[in-house]
């Protein structure tokens, strides 16, 4: 197997899955440590959907990927993980609140994540409906 190039698009896709996971896990740990409203979670998103914009506007100006190429990496594959995850630990840890956006973690690795994919999962869908899909 070859080493994953970040010239190529297999490269490109994987830092792109990374990054939207990191920018989003970001927003949440930023939200915890801060410890702003619960108001604010509505507008804050629109910081990652900006940053998917600013990917949509490159691609509409013959960038170098496709509109579906970026949707797929930086929307559906982070929404899909993060679903698979939170049902797999939702039916293996029924007593953690998966979904929820302001629970306190204890520190029990299965519940950071939990916690983290419950909202890794509430933003890929708010991205998701930005996207217009």
């Amino acid at each position: 197997m070859e080493s994953l190039n970040v010239k190529t698009k297999a490269g490109c896709a994987a830092v792109m899955t990374a990054a939207s996971l990191f920018a989003q896990w970001a927003h949440w740990f930023i939200f915890e440590k801060i410890e702003f409203s619960s108001f604010y979670l509505f507008f804050t998103p629109l910081v990652l959907c900006f940053m998917y914009r600013l990917l949509m506007a490159d691609s509409e100006n013959g960038g170098r990927f496709s509109k579906p190429f970026i949707f797929i990496f930086t929307v559906a594959l982070p929404l899909a993980a993060a679903f698979i995850i939170s049902v797999f630990m939702l039916l293996n840890y029924p007593d953690i609140s998966t979904f929820s956006a302001v629970r306190q973690e204890s520190g029990i690795p299965s519940e950071l994540i939990a916690l983290y994919s419950g909202r890794i999962f509430i933003t890929s869908v708010y991205l998701l409906a930005y996207s217009g899909i």
